[in-house]
């Protein structure tokens, strides 16, 4: 078994996660903050999407840029809208990006696996692995966030 294939199935997991996390959101719901304290769900939706097509590129898979990246990368500032990708593209590229790593971090050796990563992350990870690793608890610390803007914005909690 691959160092990682048990892993790409986590991050097909955090999809259904996500669906729930957004369900029923209309317009103001995507653009919905608490002051203080985190983006809109909007921005979060758009930054994991990046965050996976990220993955894909620094593992090795032959990924092409968007250009909304840019608008969703760490530090980047929410912008007033939720319209350029709609946030259903973003969804939809979520899902894709997720059957890519499914086929695709299965796939690797584990030379590969151990093989250096473009850049080192807060935990310390500078490999491929590793990279995967991080960037799935980035992924659902995002989804937690999600789950507290779904709740702000007076939905009800998903079970």
């Amino acid at each position: 078994m691959s160092p990682l294939e048990e892993l790409a199935s986590r991050f097909r997991f955090n999809e259904k996660a996500l669906a729930l996390a957004v369900d029923g959101f209309g317009p103001s719901d995507w653009l919905h903050t608490v002051a203080g304290a985190t983006s809109h769900a909007y921005w979060i939706v758009g930054h994991l999407a990046l965050a996976r097509r990220n993955l894909l590129r620094g593992t090795g898979y032959e990924h092409p840029v968007a250009a909304w990246e840019r608008a969703f990368v760490r530090g980047s500032k929410p912008g007033p809208a939720a319209t350029d990708p709609p946030p259903a593209a973003l969804l939809e590229d979520i899902v894709e990006s997720g059957r890519l790593l499914a086929a695709h971090l299965p796939a690797l050796t584990p030379e590969e696996a151990a093989s250096p990563y473009p850049r080192t992350f807060a935990d310390g990870s500078s490999t491929k692995g590793g990279a995967a690793h991080f960037l799935y608890w980035h992924e659902a610390y995002h989804l937690g966030q999600l789950g507290l803007l779904r709740r702000a914005a007076g939905k009800s909690g998903v079970a």
